[in-house]
């Protein structure tokens, strides 16, 4: 009996195949945890680039949008400033008219002997021209006020206006801010900066792709959207080419990040312009 046993005693077989069942074991766990090391690691790399692509397109749009508002203060402002000098021309060469003389007054008697003429009154005095530009000036600060312009601003409107310093004057103004047609409103701003981003779109492109080849990434799923869910705000998707050589392994890792270009000094609203595909900006 003993004897029938002894071959099932031999476990040499079955020792080499657990064993070959163990490298395979710990081969695939240590494939997969330097999967997961490496898509971790990419993928913190990719939001990264996302984070900078985004910051540097919404910087661009930004300065444009800021490049635009001026440009609009300067026409806005100038207009205004026109209408009025015209205001104050008209009012004070109606103060330089003389008074027309009150008629009905008899002339001189025919019968009478004509009166030996009299020296020729000398003409009037010349008014001062500091008074007249003072009197401009204060004129032309009077109507701008009572139009509904804050004091300060109709002072820098007459003796210039300093675009890049004063600009944000013009925007927060009541009375600009309130004008229907060529003014500041919420829904003007917003659509001032769709168009900003539609018309620059090339160089907010440009400035995403360029910071995400500084930063190793990849553009072969990249696009960027303004604006989103009816918010002032511009989305970037970029991406990082995941390679493991070791096992041929190549995958895109994608990720999304924000830009934020609302303002605390004055409202924008985007929800009339076109959204999501519509304005998308996508990389061949």
């Amino acid at each position: 009996m003993k004897g029938w046993l002894r071959p099932l005693e031999n476990e040499k077989g079955s020792m080499s195949i657990l064993s070959l069942f163990t490298v395979i074991g710990v081969v695939a766990g240590s494939v997969w945890m330097l999967y997961f090391f490496m898509g971790f690691i990419e993928k913190r790399q990719s939001q990264n680039i996302a984070d900078a692509a985004a910051l540097a397109a919404s910087q661009e749009l930004r300065d444009r949008y800021e490049d635009a508002m001026k440009d609009k203060v300067v026409r806005v402002s100038d207009a205004f400033k026109k209408d009025i000098l015209e205001l104050v021309e008209d009012l004070l060469k109606k103060a330089a008219e003389p008074s027309p003389s009150p008629s009905g007054e008899p002339g001189p008697s025919p019968a009478e002997p004509t009166p030996e003429p009299t020296p020729a009154p000398s003409p009037s005095p010349t008014l001062n021209p500091g008074q007249l530009k003072k009197d401009r000036k204060e004129l032309f600060l009077k109507l701008a006020t009572e139009a509904g312009v804050g004091r300060a601003l109709a002072e820098k409107l007459y003796d210039g206006l300093d675009k890049d310093k004063d600009w944000l004057m013009v925007v927060t103004d009541e009375y600009f801010m309130n004008l229907d047609v060529d003014g500041f409103t919420p829904e003007l701003n917003g659509s001032l900066l769709c168009d900003t981003y539609r018309q620059n779109s090339g160089m907010i492109k440009n400035a995403v792709s360029t910071i995400v080849q500084m930063n190793g990434g990849s553009l072969e799923e990249a696009s960027i959207t303004f604006p989103n869910e009816q918010e002032p705000r511009l989305f970037v998707k970029a991406g990082r080419e995941m390679n493991i050589t070791n096992i041929s392994f190549k995958r895109n890792i994608t990720s999304l990040a924000a830009g934020g270009l609302g303002s605390k000094k004055f409202d924008i609203d985007v929800s009339k312009c076109p959204q999501g595909k519509d304005t998308e900006i996508s990389f061949p």
